[in-house]
């Protein structure tokens, strides 16, 4: 039987190797017939000494059978200046840096949503020993082996190249066993690798996140040894008009940049970045505030699931759930969505109260939800979450949005019968993004609070509420759409209905009249009048001036 076992794991990787043959050499027929590649042909007859080689992602991407768009290339036996010329007259075409020797090439008719073709020249680099990716001396020569460019990359998945004219993959790494084993390997010593980027030590968790590969013990260990680097600082460079001025702090590795690898990581597989962030140290070095959830005894009877870090593990679990999708319709939750559950309750470390240490009846967390909102803040402002991606792009992360889930997390706890209308509306469709995330956050949370009397989740609160906001929303959405929630009397009118100044109590008048018009609304079906909305404010006026 173990023969057998061994026989057929042997069959698979080898089935697996065969489909990835398959699919490099069908990525080199594309090149060959391609009409908008047509310049490949041509370059071989005009300079019969050149080498074409399509790189990086796309190699690792077609052998893994997904889909990829963006096309780099190496180009060797071929100057700089003869490379341009060649390129100029079938297409628009920028140099990208002298020494760097890379072109951003459009054919003729190349289509207007894909991006550059990125050529080069074979390339070298030296880094100068701070880690900053920016921080690297690189020279092109059209006469180095495509080899020496390829030991430059990170992994070995990404040091492979297509050679277009002798059709045959140029591995000079091992990156095609290490797919095939679903495995991240350093080109090279991973020390080495990380000491020259240290960017890269994030690129192998989200890679190893989007990807459902493990990481190489030897590249895994020298990530940890050598994530407290993702910190350090160096002073900053800043360039008025032609001096170079010494001046405050700078990271070595960008914000910016450890904030994209984060959410992308974290939207890949929110679980496994959960995990694998953590063991590889980052979560220590980038965000230790979530480490004090390990170990923080919540509740038994109401938190059978564990202690605050189980809960939360759950909780991002249940984003990917068949139960996640039933509810909202869906299987990819916002960027805003998972952020919101992976901090909502780090406040509840800080605020922990034990009958023990504190006399209480039971372990509380009184107030974690704004303690949390702050703490959400301060991780945000520090990793920069807002920056990578523009308001449009789905992994976008509104920092004041992320707080006001965590600062409201428990709103859809709270006893249902506090949910009015005009409740309702304002918490879940006057800003529409923090409504629908909020229901979010709280059905995963809820579905992971796993007491005695609810093993499989505690969401009778929330499925009240949700089913309140199910019944409103074509009610409101109708009225928004007709006036946009003009008010049925303005406080000007009111003021000079009932002949009384300016003050607080002309807002309060306004929110009680707005909460009677959603209940209106929601009983009745129909919008408040201007007579019912003077009647309604008289003896609330009449109170306030006796």
């Amino acid at each position: 039987m173990e023969g057998k076992r061994m026989e057929h794991g042997m069959s698979d990787r080898q089935d697996m190797s065969n489909d990835m043959d398959h699919r490099l050499a069908a990525l080199g027929s594309h090149l060959e017939s391609e009409r908008h590649f047509s310049f490949l042909r041509e370059l071989a007859t005009a300079f019969p000494e050149s080498e074409a080689f399509v790189v990086g992602g796309i190699v690792r991407d077609t052998a893994l059978g997904r889909t990829a768009k963006d096309y780099d290339f190496i180009v060797r036996g071929v100057p700089a200046a003869s490379l341009e010329t060649f390129l100029a007259l079938r297409g628009t075409v920028n140099l990208v840096g002298r020494n760097f020797g890379v072109f951003k090439f459009r054919p003729h008719g190349w289509p207007e949503d894909l991006e550059d073709i990125d050529i080069a020249l074979p390339r070298t680099e030296h880094a100068d020993g701070t880690g900053g990716y920016r921080d690297v001396e690189v020279q092109s020569d059209h006469r180095l082996q495509v080899a020496d460019d390829l030991a430059r990359r990170d992994f070995t998945m990404n040091a492979m190249a297509w050679d277009v004219q002798q059709r045959r993959l140029v591995d000079p790494f091992n990156g095609r066993d290490d797919l095939r084993a679903q495995r991240i390997c350093a080109v090279g010593d991973p020390h080495d690798r990380f000491t020259e980027d240290r960017s890269r030590m994030l690129r192998a968790l989200r890679f190893a996140c989007q990807l459902g590969f493990t990481i190489d013990p030897a590249t895994l260990a020298a990530i940890q040894t050598r994530m407290a680097s993702i910190n350090e600082q160096r002073p900053a460079r800043k360039v008025h008009e032609h001096t170079t001025l010494i001046a405050e702090q700078e990271y070595v590795t960008p914000r910016e940049t450890v904030a994209k690898e984060l959410i992308k990581s974290f939207m890949a597989d929110p679980v496994r970045a959960f995990d694998l962030w953590a063991e590889a140290g980052a979560v220590e070095q980038l965000m230790p505030e979530l480490l004090p959830m390990q170990g923080c005894e919540q509740p038994p009877e109401y938190h059978h699931e564990g202690d605050v870090w189980q809960h939360t593990r759950l909780a991002l679990s249940l984003l990917r759930s068949d139960a996640y999708r039933k509810e909202f319709g869906d299987a990819s939750p916002s960027a805003l969505v998972v952020f919101g559950v992976l901090l909502h309750d780090i406040g509840k470390p800080p605020t922990k109260r034990t009958p023990e240490e504190h006399g209480t009846d039971r372990i509380r967390f009184d107030g974690h939800d704004k303690a949390g909102g702050a703490l959400a803040r301060t991780i945000a402002r520090r990793l920069a979450l807002t920056s990578p991606f523009p308001s449009d792009h789905p992994l976008h992360v509104n920092t004041d949005d992320l707080v006001w889930l965590v600062d409201h997390h428990l709103l859809l706890v709270n006893d249902p019968s506090a949910f009015g209308p005009g409740t309702i509306e304002k918490y879940f469709f006057r800003n529409r993004t923090r409504g629908d995330a909020l229901q979010r956050v709280s059905f995963a949370d809820g579905a992971a609070t796993r007491s005695t009397t609810h093993p499989d989740g505690t969401l009778d609160h929330f499925r009240t509420v949700r089913a309140r906001i199910m019944d409103l929303a074509p009610l409101i959405e109708q009225r928004q759409e007709r006036d946009r929630m003009r008010d049925v009397v303005d406080g000007k009118e009111i003021m000079q209905h009932f002949h009384i100044v300016p003050g607080p109590i002309i807002g309060k008048l306004k929110d009680a009249l707005h909460e009677r018009r959603m209940e209106i609304l929601a009983a009745e079906r129909r919008d408040m009048t201007r007579e019912e909305a003077f009647a309604f404010l008289e003896p609330l006026v009449n109170d306030t001036s006796a």
